[in-house]
């Protein structure tokens, strides 16, 4: 056998040893996370409670169409959708209107200026949360896309953990290239960041919310 065989050799056999260590790991670290997919439990509450979702919307022609689509089909029964066009430019306004003539729980929202002192995105949220009718507010992102058990299955988280909020990570679509070159890579740096598993304990100073779904 040569040297050189000796190495592959040695680097399989490295390689062989070290994946059960990294699945231990894994799961370690997972095990800590609360983590909810298409096997999670549904609302069981005996009234659901209205929930407003509220999507702010600024040029968002190229996305705001799937994204209403995905919350219109929701499963949870008691839902309203208010889309904040936040002085769009492009179609946005137009795909919006025509969402809500089509689906009676929809409204839409039109801002036409920014005050002082506000961002665009907090601005359109605080003037639709005032317009909503809701006992629980879902905020989301206007190029999201959603189950649709999504709503039904953290409505459920919330209920049973006795939450008064509650944000979600998502999963993330890489399509292109750069997207899968640099999404993760910020993925990675957010979560080390603000480790899951300490965000929510009462005696961590760390504290975290995802914009993209409360």
């Amino acid at each position: 056998m040569t040297s050189t065989h000796r190495l592959i050799l040695g680097l399989y056999a490295a390689i062989v040893a070290a994946w059960p260590i990294r699945h231990a790991v894994v799961s370690y670290i997972f095990g800590r996370f609360d983590i909810l997919n298409r096997r999670s439990p549904r609302f069981e509450g005996p009234v659901p409670p209205l929930v407003s979702a509220i999507i702010p919307a600024k040029d968002e022609e190229a996305t705001l169409a799937a994204c209403l689509e995905t919350v219109a089909a929701q499963s949870y029964p008691n839902l309203e959708i208010l889309i904040a066009d936040d002085r769009s430019t492009d179609g946005t306004a137009e795909i919006a209107q025509r969402f809500v003539e089509t689906d009676p729980r929809a409204r839409l929202i039109t801002i036409d200026d920014l005050p002082p002192g506000w961002t665009g995105k907090n601005h359109a949220l605080q003037v639709a949360s005032g317009e909503s009718r809701g006992e629980w507010l879902w905020f989301l992102d206007a190029d999201t896309r959603h189950a649709p058990d999504s709503l039904s299955i953290m409505m459920e988280y919330a209920r049973s953990q006795g939450a008064a909020m509650a944000s979600l990570v998502p999963e993330m679509r890489c399509e292109t290239f750069w997207e899968r070159a640099v999404q993760p890579l910020m993925g990675i740096v957010l979560m080390r960041s603000f480790p899951l598993f300490l965000v929510n304990r009462d005696h961590s100073p760390h504290a975290f919310a995802n914009g993209q779904y409360i």
